[in-house]
C-alpha cells in the first residue's frame, strides 16, 4: 500500500478548501441553492461541505457547516444555520488528496494488531481439508448433517 500511495502523489499533501460555486437565498431562513454544473461532489464528499463569503480565508471560522443537501440534477439545494446570513455566499468543498483513502485503508490495517484468527485461515493452517462429495451423495450428506445437528 506504501506503493501506492507513492505513485498517487505521496501522503504529504494536505486537503484544501475548494470554491463550489455562487450559493443563491432561497425563501426559507437558512437555505441556499447552488448551480452545480461542471462540478461533480460525490455522495462521500457531502460532509465536507461549508457555506462562507468569497474569500478562502475564514471558511472554517466565519462559515456555515452544512447539515442538508437535496440533489435535482445540476442543482444542489442546502441547509445552514436559520441565522446565516451572507450577502455574497459560496459554497466550499474540503478537498482531499488523491491518496487519502488509501493512507486511511493502511493506516486502520496497521491499527489491528494481532488477528491470529485471520492470519491462520490466510495461511492455510486451520479449516481441515475439503471433502469430495460426488452429485449423488449430497443428498446423503445434507441429511447427515442435519441428524448430527439435533
Amino acid at each position: 500500500m506504501g506503493e501506492l500511495v507513492a505513485i498517487t502523489g505521496g501522503s504529504g499533501k494536505q486537503p484544501r478548501w475548494q470554491r463550489v460555486g455562487r450559493a443563491v437565498r432561497a425563501k426559507e431562513a437558512g437555505r441556499y441553492a447552488v448551480d452545480l454544473r461542471g462540478f461533480d461532489i460525490g455522495p462521500d464528499q457531502l460532509d465536507a461541505l461549508r457555506l462562507a463569503g468569497p474569500d478562502a480565508d475564514g471558511i472554517e471560522t466565519t462559515g456555515f457547516t452544512v447539515s442538508e443537501t437535496v440533489q435535482n440534477g445540476s442543482l444542489l439545494t442546502l441547509k445552514v444555520a436559520e441565522f446565516a446570513d451572507l450577502t455574497d455566499a459560496y459554497l466550499w468543498l474540503l478537498k482531499q488528496p488523491p491518496t487519502f483513502l488509501v493512507t486511511a485503508l493502511r493506516d486502520g490495517i496497521a491499527g489491528l494488531g494481532e488477528t491470529p484468527l485471520a492470519s491462520a485461515l490466510a495461511a492455510g493452517s486451520i479449516g481441515g481439508r475439503a471433502l469430495s462429495i460426488r452429485s449423488d451423495q449430497a443428498a446423503d450428506v445434507v441429511i447427515a448433517a442435519r441428524g448430527s445437528s439435533r
